[in-house]
């Protein structure tokens, strides 16, 4: 039951105005006071209200991508005391940074050329990390550079050092990248991942969701869930300067951090626009294709654990889907283009991802326990 509690609590659930079915993970919170949260799995959230740090005229942002957002004063959340709160559906607007649904209009480049963006060195001392000053909704964010490139968003990694919960609920947000700090979230879809307790690395596919990008955006982790008692998930960080965000809870204000960026990286497909081709000519426009970029080739190699070879191990194409598995003495082959994303996993051990690099037909892996 909703109510305002003696404590200034209030509990409500968050529906869908047509279906009346509730609404997932909704962020709720004063904007721009670090006080808010973010629903539950069934619409589900509470609030603390405190009159004595609040004005009349603070406003309650509540905001769920696909949905027209819902902005209250404080003064009409305390008159009307509701239980339901209803958003109704809207069309996707899409940003010109971002063509999801027009992804028709543009095709790859020729051999199918892919390039890691965003940084993925993984530095052995500097840390993102989430404590309980974070809230549900907290946010890490880095921005990623495109060099002015149009790309679509195949799979995004990111590194777990520590992991004390038995498991978290993130969401991955891209936002545009509008000085100073992140605008317009991008997308039309929540694109959830479930982080288990001291994951190492972690791969996202992308490609369900259709993301293009023509220009510099932001990646952020959004904590939604904690699972088991204790937050204290730290990430992996660099120590190339980039420039990245922080808010510590729904609706927060964000923090700009100079010269400072998460293990944030993606495997992206190089893209042409149609129109822009047709104008240029054809042959202008092959002239911008990386040449040396062609078709699958064979990747082979091994697999160990403890210094010797390990059998069954699963080996998959990121994107494409093919898979393979090792040989009892631990050997594997596969087809694959340079920029591919392999993944290696096998039960008990940590995933481990490798890029498919130009002149290095033979990739070998070693395995740890998790």
């Amino acid at each position: 039951m909703s109510s305002l509690l003696a404590q200034s609590i209030m509990t409500a659930k968050v529906l869908d105005a047509v279906t009346k079915e509730p609404i997932p993970y909704v962020n709720i919170g004063f904007l721009n006071k670090g006080i808010g949260t973010v629903s539950d799995e069934t619409g589900f959230f509470s609030l603390p209200l405190d009159k004595s740090i609040h004005s009349e005229s603070d406003l309650v942002e509540i905001s769920c991508i696909g949905y027209a957002k819902l902005v209250l004063p404080f003064a009409r959340l305390l008159e009307d005391r509701k239980t339901i709160y209803e958003l109704k559906p809207s069309p996707i607007q899409l940003n010109e940074i971002v063509l999801s649904a027009r992804e028709s209009n543009f095709r790859a480049f020729k051999g199918g050329k892919k390039v890691t963006i965003g940084y993925s060195y993984v530095s052995s001392g500097t840390l993102g990390y989430w404590k309980d000053q974070i809230a549900l909704g907290g946010e890490l964010g880095t921005v990623i550079n495109t060099n002015k490139r149009i790309r679509k968003l195949n799979t995004l990694f990111f590194h777990v050092r520590e992991n004390p919960s038995d498991s978290l609920l993130l969401r991955v947000n891209i936002y545009k990248q509008a000085k100073p700090y992140p605008s317009s979230k991008l997308g039309g879809k929540n694109i959830l991942v479930m982080v288990k307790q001291n994951q190492g690395e972690i791969a996202v596919d992308l490609n369900p969701f259709g993301l293009v990008v023509a220009d510099d955006f932001v990646v952020s982790l959004e904590l939604l869930q904690v699972f088991g008692d204790g937050l204290g998930l730290a990430l992996a960080a660099t120590d190339i300067p980039g420039t990245s965000y922080i808010r510590y809870t729904s609706m927060g204000k964000w923090q700009r951090v100079r010269k400072s960026a998460m293990t944030y990286y993606l495997n992206t497909t190089v893209l042409r626009d149609k129109e822009m081709e047709r104008l240029l000519g054809t042959e202008l426009a092959e002239t911008s294709v990386d040449k040396s970029i062609g078709s699958a080739r064979t990747i082979s190699g091994m697999v160990f654990f403890n210094g010797k070879p390990m059998k069954d191990v699963s080996i998959t194409v990121m994107g494409t889907g093919a898979i393979t598995r090792t040989s009892g003495n631990g050997r594997y082959s596969l087809d694959a283009k340079i920029g591919d994303i392999l993944s290696y996993k096998s039960e008990g051990m940590k995933e481990v991802f490798r890029t498919v690099e130009e002149g290095r037909p033979s990739i070998n892996v070693v395995l740890e326990t998790q």
